[in-house]
């Protein structure tokens, strides 16, 4: 009903004690985001599927990478962020599909995540250090790897 995908058929979505009378034209970013169990991306760059079209760099698309438990692979990649995603260039796995997806969440910084089983194809060590990184909100995030002058933003 958040998503408009079923119609409210009783009672009311509220926000913050406010009444939210169209959900579908509220619950986007920057206030909310929502990620399939098997989201799509396009035959683009990695960086390019995270910010599609958002002018963020730096330590917001780091500190999205880091959220989402994706740094170290992007690391072992020969072009790291700028290597094409299938059919044009690299097959990505399921679980680093899914991370791609929650750094696109990730970076719009929106106040309400909504997840279809985003940890479904991530390995039980992933899956904490991603649940742990949106736990701890503003703090160290456990997953994140450390890099010089780096502090973690949000």
């Amino acid at each position: 009903m958040l998503l408009g995908l079923l119609p409210l058929a009783a009672g009311t979505i509220r926000w913050n004690g406010e009444g939210v009378d169209q959900p579908t034209a509220f619950f986007v970013p920057p206030c909310g985001a929502y990620t399939l169990q098997e989201p799509r991306l396009f035959s683009e760059s990695v960086r390019d599927n995270i910010l599609q079209g958002l002018a963020a760099e730096g330590e917001t698309l780091q500190q999205a990478l880091c959220d989402a438990v994706l740094e170290p692979d992007i690391t072992r990649l020969e072009q790291q962020l700028d290597i094409l995603v299938d059919p044009r260039g690299v097959r990505l796995s399921g679980s680093q599909i899914q991370r791609v997806a929650a750094a696109r969440m990730f970076i719009r910084e929106p106040e309400l995540f909504v997840f279809d089983d985003l940890s479904s194809a991530l390995d039980g060590e992933t899956e904490q250090l991603l649940w742990a990184n949106l736990s701890a909100g503003g703090a160290d995030r456990p997953g994140c790897v450390a890099s010089p002058g780096r502090t973690p933003t949000r």
